[in-house]
């Protein structure tokens, strides 16, 4: 019976003409580089284990909190941590994550954009920048860390959302970023060197 293999067939036909209406509709260039570059990757399901060992690590906001902890150790400075396209919160509650901050005896803040993972709404271009702009505001102003203490880390996507929190925050400690793209054309076509749809880009390159 070939039935279930026709159908499967034609689901993926379906999905891959929706997919192109929903990135060619309306059919701008700044719109469709948009949708592919913002697109959420489907939802996922999680659930959390909350242990009670020991020597967990615990955190605490203040010295009043802490006293009493043994083996107290501060972590400065903080690093501002957000996801590549097409992956959400999952990928940072992988251990390695945690050991980077304890190797480099950092705090990590790690989120899910708007639309991505845990986090309600529709994922667009505007909603990345709006959802690093709140974590950003809440470290700085929740948390009490300073400018200076923080260190944006961004990797592909990640790269413009931290590029944008820098723009506005001349005291920052440092910014690292990680393959950021300097044509997203240039990665569509997978032409790196490609300048035939240079005049199509958002900003003008040099060098």
């Amino acid at each position: 019976d070939h039935r279930p293999k026709v159908l499967r067939a034609i689901t993926r036909g379906i999905h891959v003409v929706f997919g192109l209406l929903y990135i060619l509709c309306p059919p701008w260039p700044p719109w469709v580089i948009h949708k592919i570059a913002f697109r959420a990757p489907p939802r996922g399901e999680y659930y959390f284990l909350v242990g009670g060992k020991k020597n967990d690590r615990h955190t605490f906001f203040t010295a009043k909190e802490a006293e009493g902890c043994e083996n107290l150790e501060i972590c400065l400075p903080h690093l501002l941590r957000p996801h590549v396209k097409a992956i959400d919160i999952y990928y940072h509650i992988l251990r390695c994550k945690a050991d980077i901050a304890d190797f480099l005896k950092c705090d990590m803040l790690v989120f899910d954009y708007v639309g991505y993972g845990v986090s309600d709404g529709e994922s667009t271009e505007k909603a990345v920048y709006d959802s690093v702009e709140r974590v950003y505001n809440y470290a700085i102003n929740d948390l009490d860390y300073a400018p200076k203490d923080i260190i944006l880390i961004g990797f592909s996507l990640g790269t413009a959302a931290m590029v944008h929190i820098a723009s506005k925050t001349p005291d920052l400690g440092a910014m690292v970023l990680i393959a950021p793209f300097m044509s997203l054309w240039r990665v569509i076509l997978r032409r790196p060197t490609s300048e035939s749809f240079s005049s199509l880009d958002m900003f003008p390159r040099y060098g």
